[in-house]
């Protein structure tokens, strides 16, 4: 029984459709019946002392066993070839027995013309309905061989009804049985396969189930987690909410004065601050590394880090207060210990107040530049060439200091890389720093909020016309002095 099953199993695998599966599995059983089925009816012929054509059973058995072996090795489609001409075989058989001059009564008269019936039902009982092409391709030549069985024997001199006398009896009761057999067999390989393959397909669904359920509670318990999560996250959120000031609080300082500020998720990884002190204003834009929360945590530290300098240490020239950023940082991330590389990209501008007014500026980067429209003319001041934190190959790192007298009227601009990176537009690439220092000389003549406007929806329409989500944090900041 098992040598059976691996029989019916010849030519199937799991990635196979099922319903081809169960063709080919069709085929196979049918092929395993119709062998078995043979047997008997060379017994008959012997038993009717017609063993003279028993070669022409054997070579339909061989027939079968090629079939097998097409399915056996993958060769499927050659398999579907050789049972649509099945037929036609039969047909060519009958004539060739015929010629050899053996008599007509178990020559196959009836016999072959059921077995072409059949031959021609079992496409359409095998293929499914995807196929009905190959129904149509095999069936043809099988029907088409008993439309046509006994113009062929006449077209070869045959008489396909000259049976002896006291003949018919033999030929019409061997016929029948044959019959019989043909849709017994049938009936019971139909039933079996349907019966496998409605187990199979049982199995299937209770395991199906048995692994919704499982998927159903492990999804309870992911939701639950990434509750948690984002509780945790909007919690942290509120925290660096009420660490960053407000744009109203720079523009009680400076009226004319913008803060596009956009996380890419909940907390970001960029933060600003502003410090009113008794002679002058700092502004610092900084960039950490990372986004969401590593790049929020990463803030916590610069800002914490920023206003004990600032405040508590009373550092206030640009260039120190860089210095002091990255000499603590590394201390409290331990970078000369391990290989921890987190650090800050920063901008940071000192405006001095001369009878209280804005007359001298100053400013300090670390890799961000400053950008300023004066006269109409787009200028730039780069920062310096590394970062806050990370990797030190000096001995001692320096930022220097930029200082620039106003005497006329000056809108400054200082952020992170997280506009100028964003991806968009038709050929889906970055804004790109040309365009973004473009685009700010040309709404530097507007009011602050229509400048924020202006970039929003800038940024907005590049990135749905590229079909592209945020990728950083974005951070600007622009004041006219």
């Amino acid at each position: 029984m098992k040598f059976l099953q691996q029989i019916t199993s010849w030519g199937i695998t799991d990635d196979m459709p099922e319903l081809t599966q169960k063709s080919i599995y069709l085929m196979n059983w049918l092929g395993i019946v119709g062998m078995i089925v043979i047997i008997p009816i060379e017994v008959m012929f012997i038993s009717l002392h017609k063993a003279d054509n028993i070669w022409f059973l054997i070579t339909m058995q061989g027939l079968i066993i090629i079939i097998f072996l097409c399915n056996k090795y993958y060769y499927h489609r050659t398999a579907h070839f050789l049972l649509g001409f099945f037929g036609v075989w039969l047909l060519i058989m009958s004539v060739v027995t015929k010629l050899q001059g053996t008599t007509n009564s178990l020559t196959f008269v009836f016999p072959p013309r059921t077995a072409m019936m059949f031959a021609g039902l079992l496409p359409w009982i095998i293929y499914n309905q995807k196929y009905p092409w190959m129904r149509w391709l095999s069936t043809l030549p099988s029907f088409l061989s008993i439309v046509f069985f006994e113009e062929v024997h006449h077209w070869f001199g045959i008489s396909v009804y000259d049976l002896p006398i006291g003949e018919e009896t033999e030929v019409f009761q061997v016929s029948y049985t044959l019959v019989f057999i043909n849709i017994a067999t049938v009936i019971f390989t139909i039933q079996n396969v349907n019966k496998k393959f409605e187990e199979k397909v049982q199995n299937l669904y209770r395991i199906t189930e048995e692994k919704n359920e499982e998927l159903s509670a492990q999804n309870d318990i992911i939701s639950l987690k990434n509750k948690h999560i984002n509780d945790s996250i909007n919690y942290a959120s509120r925290i660096q909410d009420a660490i960053i000031p407000t744009s109203k609080q720079l523009q009680k300082i400076i009226p004319d004065s913008f803060v596009f500020f956009q996380p890419r998720d909940t907390v970001s990884g960029d933060f600003y601050q502003f410090y009113d002190l008794s002679d002058k204003v700092l502004i610092g834009a900084i960039d950490c590394t990372g986004h969401g929360v590593p790049g929020a945590f990463m803030s916590m530290i610069g800002s914490s880090i920023l206003n004990q300098i600032v405040i508590e240490k009373n550092i206030t020239d640009t260039d120190l207060i860089l210095k002091q950023m990255h000499l603590m940082t590394r201390n409290l991330l331990k970078q000369e210990e391990n290989q921890n590389r987190d650090g800050m990209d920063a901008s940071l501008v000192s405006l001095h107040k001369i009878d209280d007014k804005f007359k001298l500026f100053e400013f300090s980067g670390a890799k961000n530049p400053l950008f300023f429209v004066q006269n109409s003319e787009m200028k730039i001041i780069k920062g310096d060439k590394f970062s806050i934190g990370g990797y030190q190959r000096e001995a001692e790192r320096f930022f220097k200091k930029h200082t620039l007298q106003i005497h006329t009227e000056t809108m400054f601009y200082i952020f992170s890389d997280g506009y100028q990176d964003q991806f968009g537009g038709i050929q889906k690439r970055k804004f790109m720093t040309r365009n973004f220092r473009n685009l700010l000389a040309e709404i530097s003549t507007k009011s602050a909020v229509e400048q924020h406007q202006i970039l929003e929806t800038t940024l907005l329409e590049w990135m749905r016309i590229g079909q592209e989500k945020q990728n950083d944090d974005i951070l600007i900041i622009g004041f006219r002095i």
